[in-house]
């Protein structure tokens, strides 16, 4: 079947232009519409970042007048880090020169006289300088015996077995008779307690001089081996002497 239009053409004409102008009117409000729901998502999205950027800057200011009340306390805190590092460094067997200097006295025979007691440069090298006369002695050979006997009463000691690296008579010769008042005889020495490392005497120029050794190891792949690092403390020969 055939559709026929009895209707002008002009007039036909311009009803298909209405028709086709109507689409486009229809189109274009829908993109618009379109554009304007997009444009209402990025407005709503940029007051949402807009109000959490607020949201940061306060908790910002917030933390920042924290900071400056807490800041003059910054040194003391760091302070009191420094110190407990410190102590944490401190060993049971870390005694003070006059703890060293009470222990030695306190236990020291009634048959050991002590003439000179005195620990130089401690802090340096830890060493414990004893001076004294073995009094009630009547010959060499029981001299010799007390004085390992006050050396054995010194390095078993409770206070000091752990800290002790070494005890030494510092001369060749350390007993030495001396007059007495009462005409018995009777002979002095001179020891060293060091806590700090070996005792060496230099036979020439008669100075003391203690060598630390800290012992540290070194992992590697292969093996694991040890390290020492040596570091000599020279106490002046008039000390010893």
């Amino acid at each position: 079947m055939f559709k026929v239009s009895l209707l002008p053409e002009s007039y036909r004409k311009q009803l298909i232009g209405k028709k086709n102008k109507e689409m486009i009117i229809s189109v274009a409000v829908i993109v618009l519409l379109c554009m304007l729901i997009i444009y209402a998502g990025l407005a709503m999205r940029l007051l949402i970042l807009k109000n959490h950027g607020k949201e940061i800057s306060r908790k910002n200011a917030q933390i920042m007048e924290r900071i400056n009340e807490l800041s003059p306390y910054v040194e003391d805190y760091n302070a009191l880090a420094v110190a407990e590092a410190n102590f944490e460094n401190i060993k049971p067997v870390d005694i003070t020169a006059l703890e060293m200097v009470n222990i030695i006295q306190g236990i020291t025979p009634n048959y050991i006289q002590i003439t000179a007691l005195y620990a130089p440069e401690w802090q340096k090298n830890q060493v414990c300088v004893i001076e004294g006369n073995l009094s009630s002695a009547n010959t060499l050979g029981s001299a010799v015996s007390m004085l390992e006997e006050y050396r054995k009463i010194i390095s078993e000691n409770p206070e000091l077995k752990d800290a002790i690296r070494e005890i030494k008579i510092v001369n060749d010769e350390p007993l030495v008779e001396v007059d007495s008042a009462s005409g018995t005889r009777a002979y002095s020495f001179r020891m060293i307690v060091s806590l700090s490392g070996i005792i060496n005497i230099d036979q020439q120029t008669g100075t003391l001089m203690t060598t630390t050794k800290p012992e540290t190891t070194e992992s590697t792949t292969a093996s694991t081996t040890a390290t020492t690092e040596t570091e000599t403390t020279v106490v002046e020969a008039s000390t010893i002497a």
